[in-house]
């Protein structure tokens, strides 16, 4: 059997380059970003509107257990106050419409079954986790929350009463800078530590032509503040581009391939230009067929390929060139990079349209970007189709003969190697393999330490915002760049 046809097929039970084997995508620090491309603003200004990331702000205040949503709002007040009275400031919530496809993500951040409390202006509040870790909980709170008055000055932006329809609260403080730039705000900051929020005021400032306007500041927990604008001057166009390359690369709602981190792919932006990440990827009405023209020579490039490179001569290449490779660092098949693709774009169609009231139409169906529902639970679409040539899969088989948990270690051959166990197997392939790459049944892994560490990526201390505190953090792959010699 020639080796090469054989790179067409996944090679395993999910592409592994861009989802876990609990079926979750992959996740990786993205602070490094921020970091390369972050201007300290030496003396700040005083904002003339601050706008809040509340669901970062809840990991910064007190929180008060035990107590009433009344104490919440007194903490929400007390931070504030640190800024102008004469400061406007807009607390923004997410707007949690309809299942969306970030909802995988709260899934797998909650990480524990959550319970759903009924909350009310007099009802006891549980611990933070308890409310921040359900997409319920959050929603309810923000409702009651929006009874109270958060002090001069503010207006809380939620489900209930806010000026813009995103369901991202990400999108809705961009929409609100967008505003303030309009009504003439000189100096507009937004209090976050939130990576993705940095990319899309980097990508928005330079659209919108809002360094001819405004000065906008991103305010870190830390206290340090950067400044937008000097970032926007110093990566020029490219910032059009920006969006692209943190969407393929890896953000709330798509996978981030592999040893590739945040800084291989700046660099590889940076490097060369790809117009279709800005004039093609996440415009409305694009079809798939462009959208994946579009975005294949940042993949191939970013996997160090020439030009026009199949992903399946690319997966190859890279397997010839360095002993033992995991097959992980293999780039996926051009079928499963089609559904990563238009994960990306959806998610830069939805990051595009914060000058619109409201998300675009095309965007409500996710099933037409890479999702599909399962008991009402989103998530990924993996490519149909064999994972591996029928005469191999044929020949593979493992030989365990346990009692209990067959497959369940790298005793067994397939298990080892990443692969379904198939009816060939001496374990069947059924409900009692306990491999968890097998395709078949619906048994789940036991959480290792190695399983764990790859379910939880970076150990959030938000839920709902990874970049609250991943300063130092690394990567499930950190030092290793796989086929890349530096």
């Amino acid at each position: 059997m020639e080796l090469g046809p054989l790179f067409a097929y996944e090679l395993c039970a999910v592409p592994s380059s861009l989802i876990n084997e609990l079926g979750c995508l992959r996740k990786s620090n993205k602070l490094g970003l921020v970091k390369h491309l972050g201007v300290l603003e030496t003396s700040p200004i005083a904002p003339d509107i601050l706008i809040v990331d509340v669901s970062q702000l809840f990991y910064h205040i007190v929180w008060p257990h035990g107590g009433s949503p009344s104490d919440l709002i007194a903490s929400i007040k007390s931070h504030l106050r640190r800024y102008s009275s004469d400061t406007d400031k807009i607390v923004v919530f997410d707007k949690y419409h309809d299942i969306s496809a970030k909802d995988h993500e709260r899934m797998r951040r909650a990480r524990e079954v959550i319970i759903d409390y009924e909350l009310s202006i007099t009802t006891s509040l549980p611990k933070r986790d308890a409310i921040l870790k359900s997409k319920n909980n959050k929603r309810m709170l923000a409702s009651v929350l929006s009874a109270f008055s958060a002090g001069e000055n503010v207006i809380i932006d939620s489900r209930d009463d806010g000026v813009f329809n995103h369901d991202e609260a990400d999108i809705t403080m961009v929409s609100y800078i967008l505003k303030a730039a309009s009504d003439g705000k000189r100096v507009i900051r937004v209090l976050s530590d939130d990576t993705d929020i940095f990319v899309l005021l980097v990508y928005w400032v330079y659209q919108a032509d809002l360094e001819l306007l405004c000065k906008v500041q991103m305010e870190r927990w830390d206290g340090t503040v950067l400044n937008i604008n000097a970032t926007c001057a110093n990566l020029g166009p490219k910032c059009l581009q920006l969006l692209g390359m943190h969407a393929l690369s890896g953000c709330d709602t798509t996978s981030y391939p592999y040893g590739k981190r945040k800084i291989t792919a700046l660099n590889t932006l940076l490097a060369h230009d790809f117009p279709g990440l800005a004039d093609v990827l996440g415009e409305v009405g694009t079809t798939h067929a462009n959208v994946m023209e579009a975005a294949k020579p940042f993949f191939s490039a970013l996997y160090r390929q020439l030009p026009g490179t199949l992903m399946e001569s690319a997966r190859f290449k890279l397997f010839t060139k360095k002993k033992s490779p995991k097959v992980m660092a293999l780039p996926p098949t051009s079928a499963n990079l089609l559904q990563h693709v238009l994960r990306a774009h959806l998610q830069t169609m939805l990051w595009k349209v914060a000058d619109q009231e409201g998300p675009p139409d095309e965007s409500t169906n996710i099933t037409h970007f890479g999702w599909e529902f399962r008991d009402d639970i989103p998530v990924l679409v993996i490519a149909q189709g064999d994972l591996a040539p029928p005469e191999l899969i044929d020949v593979i088989q493992c030989q365990c003969r346990a009692q209990s948990k067959k497959c369940s270690t790298e005793a067994c051959g397939c298990h080892k190697q990443h692969l379904s166990c198939t009816s060939f197997c001496n374990c069947s392939g059924d409900e009692s393999c306990c491999n968890p790459y097998t395709t078949q049944g619906d048994a789940q892994p036991e959480k290792d330490e190695d399983v764990a560490v790859e379910d939880c990526d970076i150990d959030m201390v938000d839920a709902e915002e990874e970049d609250i505190e991943g300063a130092g953090m690394e990567s499930e792959d950190a030092g290793e760049e796989d086929f890349e010699e530096v």
